[in-house]
């Protein structure tokens, strides 16, 4: 198969929020405020676009809540597909994304949030690659959730995002359970810290001070605000 017809077949889903005080990133707000909360989230949001777009796959956007379409339009244009998330919880939502990017013809999809600003492109190259050989793959986050999940069309089970402990620490654990219940073959992919948490936050200033990062956006704000140095003109 050719890399251009991978290309045409694999698409990611990016699950991300309206742009609105004390509806993103509520406990990093809780520490920083507000209005560095928003900030930090629209950054977040740019930089996962931007790796998005140097890795070539196409991707779409999945956002909540209903009534934000024309928000999510004016924030990041038209260049990508906008669709609603649907359902009663996050895995409800998750299973329904994996549903209709199936039903729409797309062969081998991945799905990931918006708080993992300096996840590297190869990890997207790695967890398209290993979907050739599994029925699935997952990244598992530092909190014991998880950062990332990809399944191929003919391997897709639904039944992982049903009854999971959403927000705990045992979520990754749980799913590859439900996993090797039924048979099917997963690989795990490098474990990252997604930025829920003011420590989240912390560790991740503390990781890319004073060194350049694929996390362009989020650095320039966070120079700019005084929590690294750097070019505050960028």
């Amino acid at each position: 198969m050719r890399s251009s017809d991978k290309h045409d077949n694999s698409c990611v889903i990016l699950f991300a929020k309206a742009p609105e005080k004390s509806f993103v990133k509520t406990r990093l707000a809780r520490a920083l405020g507000e209005d560095t909360a928003l900030r930090l989230y629209q950054c977040f949001v740019s930089d996962v676009m931007e790796m998005l777009k140097t890795e070539a796959h196409d991707f779409r956007i999945c956002f909540c809540p209903r009534d934000s379409e024309a928000v999510m339009k004016n924030w990041l244009g038209n260049a990508h597909p906008l669709f609603l998330q649907r359902g009663k919880d996050i895995g409800e939502r998750m299973a329904n994304a994996f549903f209709d990017i199936f039903a729409d013809g797309i062969r081998h999809a991945l799905l990931i949030g918006t708080d993992i600003p300096d996840l590297p492109r190869k990890i997207i190259h790695e967890a398209f690659e290993q979907l050739e050989n599994n029925d699935a793959v997952i990244g598992p986050a530092e909190d014991g959730g998880y950062y990332l999940i990809g399944f191929n069309a003919d391997s897709f089970l639904p039944d992982i995002f049903q009854d999971m402990p959403w927000g705990s620490g045992d979520v990754f654990e749980k799913t590859l359970g439900v996993f090797r219940k039924n048979q099917r073959s997963v690989h795990a992919l490098p474990t990252w810290r997604d930025i829920d948490t003011y420590e989240d936050f912390l560790v991740f200033v503390q990781a890319n001070s004073g060194k350049a990062a694929s996390a362009e956006h989020t650095l320039g704000c966070l120079a700019r605000m005084g929590f690294i140095p750097g070019n505050t003109e960028k």
